[in-house]
């Protein structure tokens, strides 16, 4: 069915299960993220919210220098290195686990320390996976795999590590597991063949220009070339602000209160995965994504949120809004790399990607330390209708606006 008619290469399958493997690991240390911050900031739902905004705001000084580095170099040995690098910090900071010297602003750094290093490897993965694809019109379908692939990982790692701490596991092995991980990953992707880096990095420049980087890397950020592609990566990586500190801090804060017991974090986390994978299955039936569909999407994804706080505070309910919340994500994590892939050349493929990528992390950051401001004036389950109005409103005008775009564009020809 959608697993082998549309490629027949073994390449694009070695690096989709080197994501799978390294994703169990990304699910377990972000369910164990969740927990230690709460841990450390005494239950606090603004503490949580400045520990998850902290770690990405290395982004707004590498993310320029990620595009550059994923369109220059040959994306194998940019994978190679992001796993080699994250694998020794998981050591580390298992090491810091075991020593009991643990601390918030240690849990903090580690978290910036693995997010800069997806600065990297995001772009160059999705690139890769476009470069070893059979053909474009496979992309959407590998998308959806490697959606469904990453959201059973999400739902695999926390319920290991939940069953884990539940038996009385230490959290440092945890962290060796999620270590593990990264070293079988790296047995799968070591043995893809080399593929071509950038037109300058195979005419034997090396060693790429910062301020280059940054140019071209903002030109991009301002719509120079008001392309699809670009448009997908700008504007859904600007959205993710109304999102992501929704799903990692209010999200497990509700959980808390509703169901009473730290389980209720593991059970949301695996139903939001749940849903994504289904709706990520769904979405990649088609053969295309479009702008306009990608922005309906989010409008819908917006709406979902709001009702997670207009919902009575039952556990059953609360349950199905998490399952329906990760359904529609799984829908939009499938339509964003879609259309970024279909409507960029070889060239600006890795370049907005790695836009979309480091938006997309300064966006979490702002929206944790966003999380962090509002819970001090709201309720914590008022916050969801806040955020998902506000995603809803926006996804509307930019849905609104590339109408007007086409039809003015369709006029002047």
């Amino acid at each position: 069915m959608i697993v082998f008619d549309y490629f027949n290469t073994k390449h694009v399958w070695r690096l989709l299960g080197g994501s799978l493997i390294s994703k169990f690991g990304d699910g377990l240390a972000e369910m164990l993220f969740v927990v230690l911050a709460y841990q450390l900031s005494g239950s606090d739902p603004a503490g949580v919210g400045v520990a998850y905004g902290l770690r990405f705001l290395p982004y707004l000084l590498l993310g320029p220098l990620s595009a550059k580095v994923s369109s220059h170099y040959p994306r194998r040995a940019i994978l190679i290195w992001c796993d080699t690098i994250r694998l020794v910090l998981a050591c580390c900071f298992a090491f810091t686990l075991w020593t009991g010297n643990l601390s918030f602003s240690a849990l903090v750094f580690y978290g910036a320390s693995v997010t800069t290093i997806r600065a990297f490897s995001t772009p160059a993965f999705f690139t890769a996976l476009r470069d070893y694809s059979v053909e474009k019109g496979d992309l959407p379908k590998i998308n959806s795999i490697n959606q469904m692939f990453t959201e059973s990982g999400m739902i695999v790692g926390p319920a290991i590590g939940g069953y884990l701490l539940y038996i009385g596991v230490e959290e440092f092995l945890l962290v060796l597991l999620d270590a593990l991980t990264f070293l079988i990953s790296l047995i799968f992707i070591a043995p893809l063949p080399r593929k071509e880096g950038g037109k300058a990095f195979e005419q034997g420049e090396r060693v790429i220009s910062i301020k280059a980087a940054i140019v071209e890397y903002y030109k991009n950020l301002a719509l120079e070339r008001r392309t699809p592609g670009q448009k997908a990566a700008v504007y859904s990586g600007a959205l993710i602000v109304f999102v992501g500190g929704v799903i990692s801090v209010v999200l497990p804060g509700l959980a808390l209160e509703i169901v009473k017991e730290d389980h209720g974090i593991a059970t949301a986390m695996t139903l939001l995965g749940i849903g994504a994978i289904l709706g990520s299955f769904l979405s990649g039936k088609g053969k295309t994504w479009t702008l306009r569909a990608l922005l309906c999407c989010w409008a819908l994804y917006g709406l979902s949120i709001l009702f997670i706080g207009v919902l009575p505070s039952q556990a059953h309910l609360f349950y199905l809004s998490c399952l329906t919340l990760g359904g529609l994500g799984g829908v939009v994590d499938v339509a964003i790399p879609s259309v970024i892939q279909l409507n960029s050349s070889s060239d600006t493929t890795p370049v907005n990607f790695a836009t979309f990528s480091t938006l997309a992390n300064i966006s979490d950051s702002m929206s944790g330390f966003l999380v962090a401001i509002v819970a001090g004036f709201i309720a914590l389950n008022s916050i969801p209708i806040v955020f998902g109005a506000a995603t809803f409103l926006i996804a509307l005008g930019l849905l609104a606006a590339e109408g007007q775009f086409i039809k003015a564009t369709s006029e002047h020809r």
